[in-house]
């Protein structure tokens, strides 16, 4: 039996279904989530739910698990790929040693606002489905992050004014620049 998963992509957040065989028999999924109830993910994946259950009738309850209390954030993504989680979101980024793909969105500077990251999630959205789909996923829709950047509390005027500074990174690419600024 070929099992595929369903994977809905978040602009740097993917939330992903896996089923095998005839999952529409199924009438109750478990979603694994990163993020805490009140987070504006957390509002995306409950308005998610809503439609699914809109959609099938109430043949299909998904149920979503907030605040990492199913799996941890970096475990999810493998979870739904192996089957242990129905569904569940993942952050792109985290990934993109996987894929570069994956860390388009969070390289800092390249777009300043939703409608930017959109065109972007629209741009990179092929080559997301095709790489999803060799994984056994399948990308449903995109929620974007607020553009992304560099942030200090002092006046930054060259990239020596980085050095020594202490860095929170959210990617590979993040950790790559701030080991290049001395941060």
């Amino acid at each position: 039996m070929k099992r595929r998963s369903v994977c809905a992509a978040a602009s740097a957040l993917v939330a992903s279904f896996g089923f095998a065989g005839s999952a529409l028999s199924q009438t109750k999924w478990d979603f694994a989530t990163a993020y805490p109830a009140f987070n504006f993910h957390s509002k995306n994946n409950e308005q998610f739910v809503k439609d699914v259950d809109a959609a099938t009738g109430g043949k299909l309850k998904v149920t979503p698990h907030f605040g990492a209390s199913l799996f941890k954030m970096p475990e999810i993504k493998r979870a739904v790929q192996t089957g242990n989680a129905q569904m569940g979101e993942f952050f792109m980024v985290s990934f993109q040693n996987e894929a570069p793909i994956l860390g388009t969105d969070g390289l800092p500077f390249l777009v300043s606002n939703y409608d930017e990251a959109f065109k972007l999630y629209q741009a990179q959205k092929p080559a997301l489905q095709k790489l999803l789909d060799k994984q056994g996923q399948v990308l449903l829709y995109a929620v974007a992050w607020p553009p992304q950047g560099i942030y200090s509390k002092k006046p930054i005027h060259s990239a020596a004014d980085l050095k020594g500074m202490k860095w929170r990174v959210y990617s590979p690419t993040t950790a790559r620049i701030g080991d290049l600024v001395g941060a």
